[in-house]
């Protein structure tokens, strides 16, 4: 009786096993396969994002072409116009359009110019527009003078995006040429932070570049010497 006893409990436990064996393989089939889902969701949405980031890059990005050498890289810890290799320098011709679609050129037509290239994250850039802009709206700028801005190093993660909309809500005035996805318009200046300036006199040779905010009375006093250099 004891030996039928213990057959019998063996048997039921090796049925109570065998059955929670069996519920073991749906559940990790049911996990892996869970895991399996959101990994492929992951890489999807992944690859959205960055097809709008493209498309959005794409949409604000010009085709500027130029003509002419490039200048050499601006040292912004530069104090004197000595220390620019650049300044003498013809600039290079830059053939572009603005947010409309319309043409704008910056080329040696004999007029002096003050070029500045902005970047719609950058701080010191969101504060000297209005600046310039306020100078412009109260003294109509200088006679004689051509002032024009680049916009570049666009990153459609970062604030004023886009940058046509950040410019149209600062009343921005100053003619805009749209830099290429890889600020090659700005590398042809020398640039590299923001913001950039570039004067240039009536022969079309730099005169002086300076990097960072500028007080307005002094960028003042930069334009207005433009012609007589």
């Amino acid at each position: 009786m004891a030996n039928r006893t213990d057959r019998r409990a063996k048997r039921i436990a090796n049925t109570s096993s065998s059955k929670k064996g069996g519920r073991n393989v749906p559940v990790l089939g049911i996990v892996f396969g869970a895991i399996a889902i959101l990994l492929v969701l992951a890489v999807v949405l992944s690859s959205g994002d960055s097809t709008t980031a493209s498309d959005a890059l794409a949409d604000v990005a010009g085709t500027p072409v130029i003509t002419g050498d490039t200048l050499p890289p601006f040292e912004a810890g530069a104090t004197a116009v000595a220390d620019d290799p650049a300044v003498g320098l013809p600039i290079p011709d830059v053939a572009g359009q603005d947010y409309s679609g319309d043409n704008v050129s910056i080329t040696n037509d004999g007029v002096p110019k003050m070029i500045v290239f902005l970047a719609h994250w950058c701080p010191h850039c969101q504060a000297e527009v209005p600046r310039i802009q306020s100078w412009l709206n109260s003294t109509g700028g200088v006679d004689g003078v051509d002032l024009y801005s680049v916009t570049t190093s666009y990153d459609p993660g970062r604030g004023n995006w886009p940058p046509s909309a950040w410019l149209s809500r600062e009343g921005w005035t100053v003619p805009v040429i749209r830099d290429d996805a890889d600020s090659t318009l700005l590398t042809a200046f020398g640039g590299s932070s923001f913001p950039y300036f570039v004067f240039v006199n009536s022969a079309g040779d730099v005169v002086l570049r300076v990097s960072g905010e500028v007080d307005i009375d002094i960028l003042q006093s930069m334009i207005q010497g433009l012609p007589n250099l």
